[in-house]
Order: structure tokens, then C-alpha cells, then sequence
């Protein structure tokens, strides 16, 4: 009887663990409700210049903002235009066909980023300066 006991225990507390591998941290999951314009970087590395509404219905989405940066030592400009949708799956397909030119582009939850720039490692470190972002989600999605 122990060892049926011990057993049952053993396989339910794998599946507890397998089951919390599968499961997305809480600090990825972004709330659909924020506006576009709270994830714009404006840090000391990154401080924002201009934000720029942005018409949200030419591309469907229910939200939309554009920042503009200089970036470090003052050399070039970066644009970053960020859209909030009403699901995921019109994010992830706009992201590409509305963004796919540009220097970097990522989808996150509801939301989709994209940034234009001189250099591709400034413009990446601009994406992860984004409170919705971080180094290894631009990392993972772009």
C-alpha cells in the first residue's frame, strides 16, 4: 500500500512539474488592455524624443503609437511603431505583412513592434528597452 501511495505521489507531483515547464511566466504575458504609447522605451539610454499617435485602423488594430529616438552619441534617427490588435493571430499576421520590411519586427501577445534605424544592434537595443520586452524576448522573437 506504501508503495502505491509513494508511486501515485511520484507521478503527480512529475505532471505538476511538467505541466509548470508549459506554462508561460506571468511576467511575459502583457495586459491586452495598455495602451500602445505605455511601451515606449523613454530611459536614460533611450530617451524619447517624440511619440506620435498613429492611424490604427489602416492596419486593424485598435491602437497605435510611433516614438521617435536619436540614437547614442546623437547619430541617426530610430523609429519604433508599436500596435495593439484584438487577438494574437491578427498581430502575428500584420507584424509581417505590414512590417516585414522593416529593420526589426516582432509580435508579443496583442501587440506588435517595429523599429527602423541606422544599425541593427542599436535598433534591437532599443526593442529590448521596451517595458513590454526584454533582451531574450527580442532575442527569442526576431
Amino acid at each position: 500500500m506504501q508503495r502505491r501511495n509513494c508511486i501515485v505521489t511520484g507521478v503527480a507531483m512529475m505532471t505538476t512539474a511538467i505541466a509548470g515547464c508549459a506554462t508561460t511566466s506571468d511576467e511575459d504575458v502583457l495586459d491586452p488592455d495598455t495602451d500602445a504609447s505605455d511601451f515606449l522605451p523613454n530611459s536614460d539610454d533611450w530617451p524619447l524624443d517624440e511619440a506620435i499617435a498613429q492611424d490604427e485602423a489602416s492596419v486593424g488594430a485598435s491602437d497605435g503609437i510611433m516614438g521617435l529616438w536619436d540614437g547614442p552619441e546623437g547619430e541617426h534617427r530610430y523609429t519604433m511603431v508599436i500596435m495593439r490588435f484584438d487577438d494574437e493571430e491578427t498581430a502575428e499576421r500584420i507584424v509581417e505583412d505590414e512590417y516585414g520590411d522593416w529593420d526589426l519586427n516582432l509580435q508579443h501577445g496583442v501587440f506588435t513592434f517595429a523599429v527602423n534605424g541606422e544599425n541593427t544592434t542599436h535598433a534591437r537595443d532599443l526593442l529590448a528597452d521596451s517595458p513590454a520586452l526584454d533582451e531574450d524576448i527580442v532575442d527569442e522573437k526576431t
